[in-house]
């Protein structure tokens, strides 16, 4: 910084910098905001911080988990639909007494998962406890899984070849809408299509006759299908969830540091602002000087002490300027 005085007078140089910090949400340069790398912006509590892998981990396991307990009152439903559709229109084809108690185990289980969902909503402990709920979830799952296989255990036995192949393809149908409901949490999906499916496959190898080996090596293939299927899912929607995350992380850190630069250019505009009153009320001479574009300015009172004239002076380049002294 170049400061000349004589007199009253102050020759200021204009720092270019502070041209290139953002004084308000306008001003802030793209660049700026590409500058705010995802590792600042993790934890959000902490701007500035470096990442905490660990933190980014339970917050998505945490939003997963209500994900997936959202999703149950949609999933109860697709159970009693399935159930409409796919066991009741069939009962009148099977033994009575096996129908009951697998229609009994379908309820019995969801009417679980929804008790358990209730509570869940319930309570705010779910930072504290992720892993916990979401074994809940997990077995959840499993167990609703299970009352779909007990179907195909207790009739397979006592239907004949054509009707089993419809078991298994019930079965199979109902774990494909059990894995798109249940695609928040990998785990759920993964214990309701082994609990549905594999029991079932089991059940059909025991009957030992190439219709039931058939079905049985359907059903196998259907689960892995299925497996591999959630897991797919389950990548994306992870990766989704991480890329949310640390964009909105990036846009507080943003918004953090405009907002400072926005208070750092309030308390300069107060200053010039105290200056300019300053000058106004001493009649002091003012000359500036920009080093980086030569541009001079100087008001009416400068030009008078130096007997000189306003335009003849702001005409002038930085040498000639500074030649005056």
């Amino acid at each position: 910084m170049r400061v000349l005085l004589f007199d009253t007078l102050t020759i200021r140089r204009r720092d270019s910098i502070a041209h290139s910090i953002c004084p308000s949400a306008q001003g802030c340069s793209l660049e700026r905001l590409h500058d705010l790398t995802v590792t600042q912006a993790i934890p959000p509590t902490a701007p500035g911080e470096t990442v905490d892998p660990q933190a980014l981990s339970l917050r998505i396991q945490t939003l997963q988990l209500r994900q997936a307990f959202d999703r149950q009152r949609s999933s109860a439903l697709w159970t009693v639909g399935a159930i409409a559709v796919f066991v009741g229109p069939l009962m009148s084809l099977w033994a009575v007494q096996p129908s009951l108690v697998w229609l009994s185990c379908l309820f019995v289980v969801l009417g679980g998962r929804v008790l358990v969902g209730v509570a869940f909503r319930r309570t705010d402990d779910h930072l504290q406890n992720v892993q916990r709920w979401r074994m809940i979830f997990v077995c959840g799952a499993a167990a609703a899984g299970l009352s779909w296989s007990v179907g195909p255990i207790l009739l397979v036995p006592l239907v004949p070849p054509s009707q089993t192949l419809l078991l298994a393809l019930i079965t199979v149908s109902v774990s494909a809408i059990a894995v798109s409901q249940m695609s928040a949490l990998f785990p759920a999906s993964v214990a309701f299509v082994l609990a549905a499916l594999w029991p079932t496959a089991a059940v059909l190898v025991l009957r030992a006759d190439p219709t039931h080996l058939a079905a049985a090596l359907m059903v196998a293939c259907a689960s892995g299908m299925l497996v591999l299927t959630a897991r797919s899912s389950a990548r994306v929607q992870t990766s989704l969830l991480r890329a949310e995350f640390r964009l909105g992380d990036a846009l507080d850190e943003a918004r953090h540091h405009v907002s400072q630069q926005a208070a750092a250019a309030a308390e300069r505009e107060v200053e010039v602002r105290r200056l300019s009153t300053i000058v106004a009320g001493t009649g002091a001479g003012l000359a500036e000087l920009d080093l980086s574009t030569g541009q001079v300015r100087v008001n009416e009172r400068f030009a008078s002490m130096i007997g000189r004239r306003v335009d003849e002076l702001e005409a002038m380049d930085a040498a000639t300027f500074g030649a005056l002294y």
